[in-house]
């Protein structure tokens, strides 16, 4: 197996979603964790605004955080926000960003599904009130 196959074959097996997104919050680049997590289809996905997918209630801090990604050596810690799932639901995810020295246009985007440790934690903390 070539270096080509061998990251496709990763990248097409990722539970994790990543993205490649631009300076305007465009995805690049989707893996098919995406349809996987999310139920869009990575191909529709590329070239969309990423925001549309981010709750309201927690778009502008995530709005923040990506544009931040933007400047090296800027401080990123993991951010947890609400995605929109194609039938409409809400998923809780967790993302992990990094800058790209050489791409000073583009940021990777890792994340993934948070949602059962979300619920449970608010479940625990139902029964404990």
């Amino acid at each position: 197996m070539d270096h080509v196959e061998t990251l496709e074959l990763v990248l097409d097996n990722s539970a994790d979603i990543i993205l490649l997104l631009n300076d305007a919050g465009f995805a690049e680049y989707a893996t098919p964790s995406l349809t996987r997590v999310l139920g869009w289809p990575s191909d529709e996905f590329t070239h969309r605004s990423c925001f549309e997918v981010v709750h309201p209630d927690d778009r502008i801090r995530v709005a923040g955080a990506l544009l931040d990604a933007f400047h090296p050596g800027a401080g990123r810690s993991p951010e947890r926000f609400r995605a929109q799932h194609a039938d409409g639901s809400w998923v809780w995810v967790e993302t992990r960003v990094s800058d790209v020295p050489s791409h000073d246009d583009v940021i990777v985007v890792c994340a993934h599904d948070i949602t059962r440790q979300v619920n449970a934690h608010e479940e625990a903390a139902a029964n404990e009130a």
